[in-house]
């Protein structure tokens, strides 16, 4: 793996707009979010159930105000990576704008791997707004894959994430353009290899410019971008660690939650309490529930969820009736949700973990969920959606529908999207860490690249661990 920058600063966010280092595009200090957040405090442990951090403010994991989850944000937005040589085999065969599209006469060579590394400085040329700019260009396989990451004063006055596909993909057009002299009829077949059969299709259908987020085109709503990652990925990026999967797709999926406005009012502590529970592995909840039940059943993961969360005052015994039949009431109904859901997570990783095969994610949300229903009589984990979606995420996954394997499905899709506090996405991140191999789409099939392109990350391969120590970046100021 080689680069390319501007500069190689020793922060490479530091000083940009937007540098998430307890500061905001101004430079002011990033104050610690007042009201139910702060008053709220977890210590954080590792996957491994070492403590990282102790008496963390709800707040300061806050996606707003936590350093490590913005970068994570702003790497995903700012970032596109390019099929080098799926661009020079498709110019070779004529094969534009996706599948059976072939136009006979329009094919041409150039040697774009070889030339890979004057095309990436071309790029770096392009997209730089600055000597003191963040932006850059990393080659891998020897320059089959390129990494594109556009400058954050650029990406900084982008709409959307769009505008870094478009801008990579665009600076990488002219690139190649000025390599090799390219005559102008020959510009559209190379546009074509680019971004695809767009704008005759509503995506860009074919193109070789790709981005971790789908093209706003087709997003099934307002806010849905970051729910657009499929299962997959999260696994390969962070090498199938299973808890460390689970914390990068818990995080993205609250952006998504974020950015939608369905993370507001008192939904905020619902959504962040959960998010820090479930995927940071707060309290070590789920690294104990794991332990613990590591020999046990998904009814024994139950049992111990409603034991600990009567214990630290999150339900009550309401009434015991004549057979013995306890029912509960919620106290606190968002530290509730947050076991419910780390319970939920726990259960698929005791479960899948003993077959080591993903396709049980979606049984065991449903009747993990189904037997804390039954023992309390509260609502389960997220309203009860994630027991509804565990039922129909395995009709369209692998029932009498078929349709594709736990692992490339994503938080938008119309099927299990209902689940927008996103407590379901982290448990499919998580299961096919945990598979050997069982699925037709295995992480190593649908996500190699992804995997590692974006794994070079020390913060999204190991999202636990910073997430937790970069609280230190706000307390130290």
């Amino acid at each position: 793996m080689s680069e390319i920058k501007v500069k190689n600063p020793k922060s490479p966010l530091k000083g940009q707009v937007g540098h998430p280092g307890g500061r905001d595009s101004r430079g002011h200090r990033i104050q610690m979010k007042p009201g139910r957040l702060a008053e709220h405090k977890v210590s954080l442990y590792t996957d491994r159930g070492k403590l990282i951090r102790e008496d963390v403010p709800l707040s300061l994991l806050h996606p707003s105000i936590n350093p490590a989850i913005r970068r994570i944000a702003q790497t995903i937005k700012n970032s596109s990576f390019v099929d080098l040589a799926g661009i020079e085999s498709i110019l070779r065969r004529g094969d534009l704008g996706g599948e059976h599209c072939r136009i006979p006469g329009r094919e041409f060579d150039l040697d774009l791997v070889k030339n890979a590394n004057e095309i990436a400085a071309g790029i770096r040329e392009i997209l730089s707004t600055g000597a003191s700019d963040d932006a850059s260009v990393e080659l891998f396989e020897g320059g089959k894959i390129l990494l594109v990451r556009v400058p954050s004063s650029l990406s900084g006055v982008f709409a959307s994430h769009d505008g870094s596909r478009m801008a990579a993909a665009m600076a990488l057009g002219h690139a190649i353009i000025e390599q090799f002299d390219l005559p102008f009829w020959q510009v559209p077949t190379l546009k074509a290899a680019l971004i695809g059969r767009y704008s005759s299709s509503v995506d860009l259908m074919g193109g070789k410019v790709h981005h971790l987020l789908k093209e706003s085109t087709v997003l099934e709503g307002p806010g849905h971008a970051f729910r657009t990652i499929p299962v997959n990925h999260f696994a390969a990026i962070t090498e199938k660690n299973a808890m460390n999967a689970a914390a990068l797709a818990g995080t993205t999926e609250l952006l998504g939650h974020l950015e939608s406005g369905d993370c507001y009012g008192p939904y905020e502590l619902y959504s962040v309490l959960t998010y820090v529970y479930q995927s940071l592995n707060a309290n070590n909840l789920v690294y104990d529930l794991v332990k613990d039940n590591r020999a046990g059943t998904v009814s024994d993961v139950a049992e111990d969820v409603i034991a600990r969360a009567a214990s630290d005052g999150a339900i009550a015994v309401k009434q015991t009736l004549p057979s013995g039949y306890k029912l509960f009431l919620m106290k606190k109904p968002a530290l509730w949700n947050a076991y419910a859901c780390a319970g939920t997570l726990a259960a698929v990783m005791v479960n899948v973990g003993a077959s080591r095969a993903a396709q049980m994610v979606t049984s065991t949300m449903a009747y993990f969920n189904d037997a804390l229903e039954l023992r309390t009589g509260l609502p389960s984990a997220d309203a009860l959606k994630l027991h509804g979606i565990g039922v129909v995420w395995s009709f369209y996954s692998h029932s009498i529908y078929g349709g594709g394997g736990p692992g490339i499905f994503s938080g938008d899709n119309p099927i299990i999207r209902n689940s927008f506090g996103g407590f379901m996405i982290p448990c499919g991140a998580a299961a096919m860490a945990l598979d050997a191999g069982t699925q037709m789409f295995t992480p190593e099939r649908t996500s190699s690249i992804v995997g590692k392109v974006f794994g070079k990350y020390p913060f999204m391969k190991e999202p636990i661990k910073y997430i937790a120590e970069s609280v230190e970046e706000i307390r130290g100021e």
